[in-house]
């Protein structure tokens, strides 16, 4: 006891140690008693408090976790509209497919020249 508190020990008249003053030691051991107490309620107001703000963390995350999916929806529903907008725009400014020459006409090639026709159309008198 003397190492821990010399205090409460007594002394004789050649100062070696003869009793404990044991009021003494009980006020001590009720003092540390109410010290530890009282650290321990501050740790349980911690504890409380930190477990509040983990409640409030997990909502955070979640919502944002839901936030994050909604983006992404959007984002792969844009995707696929830019994709849309380029093929098509792809589809306008492609050359068409060339045809046949024969198809692409609407009147028969004419055999003969245009001049060799007109000695047979009637002559206009003035």
């Amino acid at each position: 006891m003397e190492k821990v508190n010399p205090d409460v020990v007594a002394r004789d008249e050649q100062g070696k140690p003869y009793t404990v003053r044991y009021e003494a030691v009980n006020a001590m051991l009720l003092n540390e008693f109410l010290k530890e107490h009282r650290k321990v309620e501050r740790q349980g107001a911690t504890i409380t408090q930190l477990e509040e703000a983990d409640t409030k963390l997990d909502a955070t995350v979640a919502q944002q976790q839901s936030t994050n999916a909604e983006q992404q929806k959007e984002i792969e529903a844009l995707n696929s509209a830019i994709v849309l907008l380029a093929d098509n725009e792809n589809e306008l400014f492609r050359s068409p497919p060339r045809r046949p020459e024969s198809e692409t006409r609407p009147w028969p090639i004419p055999t003969s020249t245009i001049g060799d026709d007109f000695d047979s159309l009637p002559s206009f008198q003035r």
